[in-house]
């Protein structure tokens, strides 16, 4: 039993320090952040500061970063998508390297946390997959910019994206 909830407290904690690295290095390009949340699905707790939405949601496995713009074609200056491509690979992996550096600590120097570590070695380099809808994804998806011109470009991308969530949620 002792495992399960150790399990579960390490899942939270590596959503939260991976959403939230999304979260810091969106703020530190200047990208708008509509939304922060932990979970999925109806929102059970929630503030806003600084135009943006802090949440707790209904569905605990993992979390997301709602990024202004995030595949929508904008004028905004502020919209993910108006951002040079190096700013939006760093937005992008910023969840994933910071869950395998934490976990490389917490393994290597920590060792009561090493569950924690190796859970968040093994999420960070699964979500560098490229996947549509996971964060490795991004990188690729968004040369389809070049390829298509950024409006259909970015029409592309949408649907990609969308059909990988629907396909993950299964």
């Amino acid at each position: 039993m002792n495992i399960i909830i150790n399990t579960i407290i390490s899942l939270f904690f590596i959503t939260l320090i991976h959403e939230f690295s999304h979260l810091i290095a969106a703020k530190m390009c200047k990208v708008g952040v509509e939304i922060y949340s932990i979970g999925f699905g109806k929102k059970l707790f929630g503030f806003k500061f600084h135009n943006t939405e802090y949440r707790i949601s209904l569905i605990p496995f993992g979390g997301y970063c709602k990024l202004e713009g995030e595949t929508k074609f904008s004028k905004s200056l502020t919209a993910f998508t108006n951002k040079r491509y190096s700013l939006k690979v760093f937005v992008a992996l910023a969840g994933c390297m910071t869950n395998i550096i934490t976990g490389l600590v917490a393994l290597y120097f920590i060792k009561p946390l090493f569950l924690f570590g190796y859970l968040s070695i093994v999420l960070g380099l699964t979500n560098l997959i490229p996947f549509p809808a996971l964060d490795g994804s991004y990188p690729f998806l968004f040369l389809l910019e070049k390829v298509f011109g950024k409006e259909k470009g970015l029409k592309v991308i949408s649907k990609i994206t969308k059909y990988g969530f629907r396909f993950l949620m299964i």
